[in-house]
C-alpha cells in the first residue's frame, strides 16, 4: 500500500469513529432526557433511570410496600425482550416475572412465572430478580 492510500484509510476511519461516537453520544443523550424521571405521590416513588443507550430500569414501591421493576434491554423493548418484576407484599422476594417479546412481533407477552407453582423450574431466573430488587431497593 502507497503513503497516500493508508493516509485515506486513516482519514476515513477516524472519520467513521467520529460519526460512531456522534450518534452514540446523540442516542444516550436523548435516552437520558426521556427516562431519567422520577414520580412521587402519596401512593408510590417511581424512579426510572436510563441504561445504555436506549434501554432504561423503572423501580415503583408503593405505599403498602410492595415493589414492581420494568427491565427495558439496552437497545429498546420494541426489538428486544423486555420483563416486569412484582414482590406484591415488600417481602423483598419476587412474587412474578413477566418476560415479552419485542413489540414488533404480535402478542409480546412470553410467558408469565408465579412464585408458588413456578419456582422450582425457574429457579435461576426468581434469584436473580430477587437479587436485582434488592440492590435497586438499596440504591434508589
Amino acid at each position: 500500500m502507497d503513503l497516500d492510500t493508508k493516509y485515506f484509510m486513516a482519514k476515513v476511519g477516524t472519520g467513521f469513529l467520529l460519526f460512531s461516537l456522534t450518534i452514540f453520544g446523540i442516542g444516550r443523550g436523548c435516552n437520558s432526557y426521556f427516562n431519567d424521571k422520577t414520580q412521587n405521590t402519596q401512593s408510590h416513588y417511581t424512579v426510572s433511570k436510563p441504561t445504555g443507550i436506549s434501554g432504561h430500569t423503572e423501580y415503583t414501591r408503593y405505599k403498602d410496600g410492595g415493589v414492581d421493576v420494568k427491565v427495558y434491554p439496552n437497545f429498546g423493548h420494541r426489538y428486544f425482550d423486555s420483563k416486569f418484576y412484582q414482590d406484591i407484599n415488600g417481602d423483598g422476594k419476587v412474587d412474578r416475572i413477566r418476560i415479552s417479546n419485542g413489540e414488533v412481533r404480535g402478542n409480546s407477552l412470553n410467558k408469565i412465572l408465579d412464585r408458588e407453582y413456578d419456582y422450582n423450574q425457574n429457579k435461576v431466573e426468581f434469584n436473580g430478580a430477587d437479587s436485582l430488587v434488592l440492590q435497586l431497593s438499596k440504591r434508589m
